[in-house]
């Protein structure tokens, strides 16, 4: 299962030319590359409250296919920014589904390895292949995964959480909104 992410037709461009950037520097640097698949397009119209004015707009519905990012007999399958606006919570693409539900209600930073619970910036739900599930902080991944080619890890993390953010910016744009990307 991938999430659906909507995406409105005054965007899509701008999001398209981001995420092929960002595919050839994954190219370049040997990482595997994630795509963005578009599932459905919506035709929609929009009459403006205060002016009467008709719009006609295009809804583009697209999920991420990629493959999932594991090393040592563990999957990388959520990644969880911690924010002071609240948490970010983000499945992998490629990654095994797992329940997000409850890492959306927990906003805690706390950390399987070190067990601590301290101001960092983001964990990642791991998965092994016996379906323990457990949460790693940035800065213990090396040491949990003993994990000898970290910079190249950290690359791969990167770049999906990369791809992740510049997808939720442009799903939060509907039509007139203005632009973030």
């Amino acid at each position: 299962m991938s999430d659906v992410y909507a995406v409105w037709d005054e965007y899509w461009k701008e999001l398209q030319d981001e995420l092929w950037d960002l595919a050839l520097q994954a190219r370049k640097t040997g990482l595997s590359e994630i795509k963005a698949e578009t599932i459905e397009e919506e035709d929609t119209i929009d009459t403006d409250r205060d002016t009467g004015q008709v719009t006609q707009h295009r809804k583009y519905s697209l999920s991420l296919k990629g493959h999932a990012l594991k090393e040592n007999g563990w999957e990388f399958c959520i990644s969880i920014d911690h924010v002071p606006s609240g948490d970010i919570v983000f499945r992998l693409p490629g990654a095994t589904a797992i329940d997000i539900e409850p890492y959306l209600l927990s906003s805690n930073p706390y950390c399987d390895h070190c067990r601590s619970e301290h101001g960092r910036i983001a964990t990642f739900v791991l998965r092994n292949k016996n379906g323990l599930e457990v949460r790693v902080g940035w800065t213990c991944i090396q040491a949990f995964l003993r994990y000898g080619n970290y910079d190249r890890l950290l690359s791969r993390l990167r770049y999906v959480r990369r791809v992740l953010y510049i997808v939720a910016n442009a799903t939060m744009m509907g039509p007139g909104r203005g632009k973030t990307l």
